[in-house]
Order: structure tokens, then C-alpha cells, then sequence
């Protein structure tokens, strides 16, 4: 039991124990002349006269003791017989002993449950009766044997033994279906009675008897007796009435090991011995004084008139207890041996199962290893493994299953759907049912033939899951005998679950985590390319005016220059290095301000086949560095803006020109998304680019050439004209391998 449930159910017990109680304590009092004669006959200055009077009250009692006295052997005739003489021929303690015996005996005669009735058979008062006389009259039959052990008084110890197994028959009279269940736990289990109604009632009938004589004013030392007669000797040696109840016990385990009546205990542990030792008397001698009981109870029975039984069938009785319960502890032997192979096979099982499964090995394998451990378990072929959890929103997942061939291997897999009407509770609910009855959309989902022997075998739990296997499992055993399996099979399937799900959310994590990471880097770069764009705005507005007067000028002055003079070729080194100024500009103004495209259909393969001649012009390329075009023919027309994606061509081409030992470049064209987007890939076989280069490749103004270089402004601008287009420009490259540049460009964008 879970430590934080332990409390509640112990509360539970003790006031379930406290209800109880008090319907003992509302139970019907001990008539008062038995009581009073009790108390009566325990002073030693009691007055015949008294015990007279008090006889002479109850009439019935009366003519029962005349009767009695008649009866016995006192050497008297019926014309002369009073009760005066009859309580001076017999004693007090006989008329006490009469009394109580009568009393008491016609008192549980007249209990009749009034509330529940006994579901199966109860407790056996006639046989506890006789029981109960047995110890009473063994305890006295020991007391008086021993006169020397003055705190042992016979007449007390009679009724000590007679009142205690009280407790037993308040327990019946109070709960008697419960304690019919109680009576056949204790038998089934050959255990003693005392732990089993602790375990079920929450009360036992020590602490039953010790209320009820409180109920009932008895003597203390009476009560101790009902109360403690179960304790081990040497728990009772300190005890103000530990003599007396060490006797009681001695008398009771005497009477059980002779099968006298019927205690309702079964426990084996004989402590004739151990209360014999205590009592200092010799335990051999004990088997001597068996005679005697039996004829003393015939005795007293036939005085009483309750229920007589001559001492040979008195004997005959106890023989066939004692068989009686010969046969029992076979049967419980039996028991036990059968349980003790299905555990150590369980075991091996088990030991099988926990060294092959592996949560690691994912719930494919899991639910093959416990398909496995299952078929051996049921001696059965195990013929599908089904997985059902819980989706998103309260739906069910639809269901992964295996179906096995005869060596258990995976033959065919799949997923399904269960119907609306299924929920993982109803799922749940179906263990050991017939599974082309109950569940025959899981046969036919999984292929398999429908076989009256199939049955459900359900296990893991709502929160991880259910795996359900269907087996042909006519001999599996009952699902409270499989528990350890069950157990462990539920939990490497959750804990196989558990691992997928862990792995798919760390990798879920990973990839939002890597998303996270670049949407970052996105939004730094494009924060400082905002900064960057208000800088080059302000820069190439006031650079643009002096540059104009600066080319002007410089067309001025070449004009006015003789042709091939160092005037001229300076002139002209002027101009050209205004129109880069120039072109620089334009590219500063494009990133400041992106150009809204001007959308058109165009031919994206014409479109390739011009920007790379014009790229190859630009960058000089030798004619031994082989250009290869790869365009489908029938492509549909792309809206696009035909002289920026052009450019973005020129500025990607170039760069793959201009790598260094190079000796083919290729430009593809593919089809992506359904045709929805194209795909244009420039490769070189260059060096290719290192870490550093290719993370800052596309920043404005960086440049890997050292001297010589152009203006690192290529692939800024290229990246702009795509993005323009709601595209994307992606880099790939490995050193010595070469750069690859993938433009993606949606078709079907309306501008």
C-alpha cells in the first residue's frame, strides 16, 4: 500500500472496529441472577441463605437445579428434596457453575441476527458450546488436580474456560455473513482465527470478548482471561491474572489437540507445552486427564439437557475432527506445493523476460518480448500485439500492431482507427474477454482468422498506454495468478512508451531549439541590416552628388583629351572607377531599401541561359572552365521580376566563377512542391568555403579575396532580390569539395 494511503486506511479500520464495538455494547445484558450469583458466590462470606433466595427467584432455574440434583448421586429421595438442600448437597461452586452454564447457554439460544443473514455457513455454535464446556471443565479438572497452586480456583477456572471464546459468538450474533467469510478464510488458509478477523473486521474476538464482559460487569479476572488467552505464556507471566489465564490456555490447546467441538481456529502451533512449562505441570501428564474430560462433559450435559452425547460418540466426534482436519492441512499442502511451482515457474519467466527486454529496444520489441514471455506463460500462440494511447485533444492514437508467425516474428505491421464508441477506459476493460466477440474489429484489422479460444489480454495503463494482446489462450491462467508477470509486462511496455515519447519530444525539443537558434540569428541580422540600411541611405545620398560632378568631369576631360595620351587614360580610369562607385551605391540603396519586384511572366530557363553568359563576361571566365546548364524543357512561366532574379543569377554565377581552380560550374533547374516552387542550383567544384566564410558569405561588404577583390556586395544583393520574392537563399559548402547555391523561388506568389 502507497505510505501516503497507509493513514487513511488505517482510520478506515479503527472506525470500522468502533462501529462494531458498539453493537456490542447494545447487546442484551447477562441475566442479573447469573451475574449477582457470580459475584455472589466469588465472597467468602457468602451465606447459603443468599444463594437460596436468589435461585428461588427464577423458577425455571429452580426445578432445573432439583432436577439435576436428582439426577447425580447425593444419596437423597425426591419426597425430602428442597432447593435449601439441594444448594447445601451441591455447593456453591456447582450451583454457580449450573447457573452460568444455563444462563449463558439459554442466552445465545434466544440471539437471532436480525440484519444480515449468513451468505454461506456460519459458526458452529453447537460444536463452540461443546468447546467451550471442554475447556471449562479441563481447566477445572487441572485445578483441581492441583491444590497446591492456590490462585487456580477450581470453580473459577471453570468459568473462566466456559466465558472464553465469548467474543466468538458476539462477532457472529453482530456480523454474520462477515464472519461466515472470516470462518472460511481462517480454514482455507489452516491460520488461526484471531489475525483473520483483525484483517477483515478490523476487530478480533479478544477484543470483542474483553467489551462485552465489561458490558456485562463480569470480574476482572474473567475478562483478562477472555481478553489475553491468545498471548504467548511468557507475555503472561507479570500479569495480576496471568496464572489463571495461562491455565485457560493450556485447557484450550489441550481441548483443540483432543478436537473436542469446534473453535473456529486453525492455527497448528500446539502451546500445550509452552503454557504447561509455564504453569510448572509435567506436560506428559497431561495426556492422562482426556479420559476424564469426556466422561465429565457427558456429565454435565446431561444434567444440563443440552444436547447429551454418551462418551463414546463424544470420542468418535473428536476422531472425526481430527481426520477432519487431517484432510484440511493436506488440502492446504496441496495448495501450497501448487503454488509453489507456478511461482518458481513464474520466476523463470520472469528472470527470461527481464534479461531479453530493453526499453531502449523501442515498443516494437517490447511488445514482441512480452508476446514471447506471454505465450510461454499461457502455453498458447500469441497472434497480434496492439498498442493504443492517448492523441492530442481525447482522441485515441490509432493503434500500432504486429501480427507473428510461429517463431514470434514481426510478419506484417500497420496502424488503425479503433471505433468512435472506444476510449481507452473501454480498452482497459477488456481483459480475458473473447476477442471475435468483443472485439472483432481488432481481429479483422488484423488479418488474422477468428478463433472461439482468442481472448484479450490487456495491459499497461491509461496514462502510458494499452497494449492488447490477442492470443489463443484457452488455458491462460486467471489474472490475479499472473500477477507478477502482468506486472512487470505492463511496465516495460509503459516504460518503452514513456522512452519513444521521451526521444520524440528531445527530438522535437532539438528541432525547435535549432529553429529557435536561427530565427535569432535571423532577426540579429535583420536588425543590423535595418541599422545598416539607415547608414547606407544617409551615405549614398551624400555621396551621390559629388560623384556626379566627379563622372562628369571626368567625361569632360576625356573628351577634351587627345586619344591615348596618359590625360585620356586617366580620364578613363576615372570614369570607370566612378561607375563602380556608382554600382555600389545602387547595391546600398537596394539593401536600404529593397525594390518592390515588378512581377511578370517570364521564362525561368531563358532567364538561367542570359544570366550566365553575362556572368561568365563579367567575371572573365577562361574558357577552359566548363559551363554546364541543366533546364527541363516545357517549364510553365514563373511570375516573377525577370531583371532581379536575373540579377541575383549574375551575382551567384559569378561568385562560382571566380572560385579558384575551378573547372566546371552547373546551373540546374528543378521542380519543387508539387511544381509550386523551383529549384536553381549553382555548383562549383572549387576549394570550397571554411566555417568562417560561409556564415558571413552573404553579409554585406565581406569578401574571402584578400587584394583584387570586388566589392562583396554580390550575394548581399543576390539574397535581397530573392527575398524579395518571399524565397530563400541557402549556402552549402564543404572544404575541398566545393559551394553549392540553392535559390528558392515560388511560382505561384502573385505580386
Amino acid at each position: 500500500m502507497p505510505e501516503a494511503a497507509a493513514p487513511a486506511a488505517q482510520l478506515d479500520d479503527a472506525r470500522r472496529a468502533e462501529l462494531i464495538l458498539r453493537k456490542v455494547d447494545s447487546l442484551p445484558t447477562l441475566p442479573s441472577v447469573a451475574t449477582r450469583l457470580l459475584d455472589l458466590t466469588a465472597r467468602e462470606d457468602a451465606e447459603a441463605g443468599e444463594v437460596i433466595s436468589l435461585v428461588k427467584s427464577d423458577p425455571a432455574l429452580t426445578s432445573r437445579i432439583l432436577a439435576m440434583c436428582r439426577t447425580a448421586d447425593k444419596g437423597v429421595s425426591n419426597e425430602v428434596l428442597t432447593i435449601d438442600r439441594a444448594v447445601v448437597l451441591l455447593g456453591f461452586s456447582a450451583i454457580r457453575n449450573v447457573v452460568l452454564s444455563l444462563q449463558v447457554g439459554r442466552y445465545f439460544e434466544q440471539m437471532n441476527p436480525d440484519t444480515e443473514q449468513p451468505a454461506e455457513a456460519g459458526l458452529d455454535r453447537t460444536g463452540l458450546w461443546i468447546h467451550s464446556l471442554a475447556v471449562a471443565v479441563t481447566a477445572e479438572l487441572i485445578a483441581e488436580l492441583h491444590p497446591e497452586r492456590k490462585e487456580l480456583r477450581a470453580d473459577q477456572a471453570f468459568v473462566c474456560g466456559l466465558l472464553h471464546d465469548l467474543g466468538k459468538l458476539t462477532l457472529d450474533y453482530v456480523l454474520p455473513r462477515s464472519y461466515g467469510k472470516v470462518l472460511r478464510v481462517a480454514e482455507e488458509r489452516q491460520c488461526g482465527l484471531a489475525e483473520v478477523e483483525k484483517r477483515v473486521l478490523g476487530i478480533d474476538h479478544l477484543t470483542a470478548g474483553k467489551r462485552i464482559s465489561e458490558t456485562w460487569g463480569l470480574p476482572d479476572t474473567v475478562r483478562d482471561v477472555m481478553w489475553q488467552h491468545a498471548l504467548p505464556a511468557e507475555a503472561l507471566r507479570d500479569q495480576p491474572s496471568g496464572a489463571m489465564v495461562q491455565l485457560v490456555a493450556l485447557a484450550n490447546a489441550l481441548v483443540r489437540s483432543l478436537h473436542l467441538g469446534v473453535s473456529g481456529s486453525h492455527g497448528r502451533r500446539n502451546r500445550t507445552p509452552e503454557y504447561a512449562e509455564a504453569l510448572g505441570i509435567e506436560y506428559g501428564w497431561l495426556d492422562r486427564i482426556s479420559t476424564h474430560v469426556v466422561e465429565r462433559i457427558e456429565t454435565l450435559s446431561e444434567t444440563l439437557g443440552i444436547g447429551a452425547k454418551p462418551s463414546v460418540e463424544l470420542l468418535l466426534d473428536s476422531v472425526r475432527s481430527a481426520n477432519a482436519a487431517l484432510a484440511r492441512m493436506n488440502q492446504s499442502l496441496e495448495r501450497k506445493s501448487v503454488a509453489g511451482t507456478h511461482a518458481e515457474r513464474t520466476l523463470a519467466i520472469l528472470s527470461r523476460f527481464q534479461k531479453r527486454i530493453n526499453a531502449q529496444h523501442g515498443l516494437a520489441g517490447t511488445l514482441v518480448a512480452v508476446s514471447e514471455s506471454a505465450r510461454v506463460w499461457a502455453e498458447g500462440q500469441v497472434r497480434a500485439a496492439w498498442f493504443f494511447a492517448d492523441g492530442h485533444r481525447g482522441t485515441i492514437w490509432g493503434g500500432s500492431w504486429f501480427r507473428f508467425d510461429d517463431r514470434l516474428e514481426p510478419v506484417n505491421s500497420g496502424r488503425v482507427d479503433p471505433p468512435a464508441s472506444c476510449d481507452l477506459e473501454a480498452l482497459g476493460s477488456m481483459w480475458g474477454v473473447p476477442a471475435c466477440e468483443s472485439a472483432s474489429w481488432l481481429v479483422r484489422a488484423s488479418g488474422i482468422e477468428e478463433n472461439p479460444g482468442d481472448r484479450l489480454v490487456v495491459l499497461g495503463h491509461p496514462a502510458t498506454g494499452y497494449a492488447i494482446l490477442i492470443a489463443n489462450a484457452s488455458r491462460w491462467p486467471a489474472q490475479q495468478a499472473s500477477g507478477p508477470l502482468l506486472s512487470a509486462w505492463s511496465t516495460a511496455i509503459a516504460a518503452a512508451s514513456a522512452y519513444e515519447r521521451t526521444q520524440r519530444l528531445n527530438e522535437d525539443l532539438v528541432r525547435v531549439g535549432a529553429e529557435l537558434s536561427e530565427a535569432q540569428d535571423e532577426l540579429v541580422r535583420n536588425r543590423s541590416m535595418a541599422r545598416l540600411g539607415e547608414v547606407t541611405a544617409g551615405a549614398a545620398h551624400e555621396m551621390n552628388n559629388p560623384l556626379t560632378v566627379l563622372s562628369g568631369r571626368a567625361q569632360l576631360l576625356a573628351m577634351k583629351c587627345k586619344p591615348g595620351s596618359d590625360e585620356h587614360k586617366s580620364a578613363q580610369v576615372m570614369m570607370k572607377a566612378s561607375e563602380k562607385l556608382t554600382d555600389l551605391i545602387t547595391s546600398l540603396h537596394i539593401l536600404a531599401k529593397p525594390q518592390v519586384p515588378m512581377r511578370s511572366e517570364a521564362d525561368l530557363g531563358q532567364i538561367i541561359q542570359v544570366a550566365s553568359g553575362q556572368a561568365r563576361d563579367l567575371a572573365r571566365a577562361k574558357p577552359e572552365v566548363e559551363l554546364g546548364l541543366q533546364i527541363p524543357e516545357g517549364l510553365p512561366k514563373a511570375n516573377i521580376d525577370p531583371e532581379q532574379i536575373r540579377g541575383a543569377l549574375v551575382e551567384v554565377i559569378c561568385n562560382a566563377f571566380e572560385a579558384p581552380a575551378r573547372a566546371l560550374v552547373r546551373v540546374s533547374l528543378e521542380l519543387g512542391s508539387g511544381g509550386r516552387r523551383a529549384l536553381i542550383l549553382v555548383r562549383d567544384d572549387g576549394p570550397g568555403m571554411d566555417l568562417h566564410t560561409l556564415e558571413h558569405a552573404c553579409d554585406p561588404f565581406f569578401s574571402s579575396k584578400a587584394a583584387g577583390r570586388r566589392t562583396g556586395m554580390g550575394l548581399s544583393r543576390a539574397r535581397a532580390f530573392i527575398n524579395g520574392h518571399d524565397g530563400r537563399l541557402e549556402l552549402d559548402s564543404i572544404p575541398g569539395q566545393g559551394t553549392t547555391v540553392t535559390l528558392h523561388l515560388p511560382l505561384d506568389r502573385q505580386g
